[in-house]
């Protein structure tokens, strides 16, 4: 006898949740801390699933990357490639990355995740290096606008200096993981805003 077997309606995968979750995950224990698994558990999607809609792992991490990019760093791209006062914009920027606004707590994804010199595929240190890029375009641009108002010292290289602030702003969370109390971060981001004065 022959015993017919009904065949489900296959599970829909929501691509975006699961994105939005392994960012959540990563976020927290940091990018190379957080197993397939666990995003499956959590998403209620198999790891056969995940894996058959994201290939892999990389792209997986190179696409909350692109999701932390809508997220947060457009603000940052913004607020540097816009801002008149760059030096009140470093202060202002540490203290938001210390109060956890703009979702950056508990620390940012992307400096935590540059910061930890995690063990990367090429796909996500490709994703990483092209959000830095970005990041440090946009604070070329106030670093030109600062010198040329005289905010800061005009003997100053333009790339140069961008890559100090991006280092300070990853600095920062390196110190704030370390425990250091804020009072000190803020205390040495003072230190630094006065150094790109004189």
């Amino acid at each position: 006898m022959k015993i017919s077997q009904k065949v489900g309606r296959p599970k829909i995968i929501d691509r975006n949740a699961i994105i939005k979750i392994a960012l959540n995950k990563y976020w927290i224990n940091g990018i190379d801390k957080v197993k397939i698994s666990d995003i499956a558990k959590e998403s209620g999607v198999s790891r056969p699933g995940i894996y058959k809609e994201f290939k892999d792992v990389a792209n997986l991490k190179a696409l909350t990357l692109k999701e932390y990019e809508k997220l947060v760093a457009v603000h940052y791209y913004s607020s540097f490639n816009t801002t008149n006062d760059l030096l009140n914009l470093i202060e202002t920027t540490t203290k938001e990355q210390l109060a956890g606004k703009n979702r950056m707590q508990p620390y940012c994804y992307f400096y935590t995740t540059k910061s930890l010199k995690c063990t990367l595929d090429d796909i996500t240190k490709k994703e990483l290096n092209r959000i830095n890029n970005k990041l440090e375009k946009s604070i070329c641009v106030a670093v030109a606008k600062a010198r040329k108002n005289k905010q800061i010292n005009n003997i100053l290289n333009i790339k140069d200096t961008a890559k100090a602030i991006n280092s300070h702003f990853m600095n920062m969370i390196v110190m704030h993981r370390a425990g250091i109390p804020n009072k000190e971060i803020m205390n040495f981001t003072k230190l630094f805003i006065r150094s790109l004065q004189y």
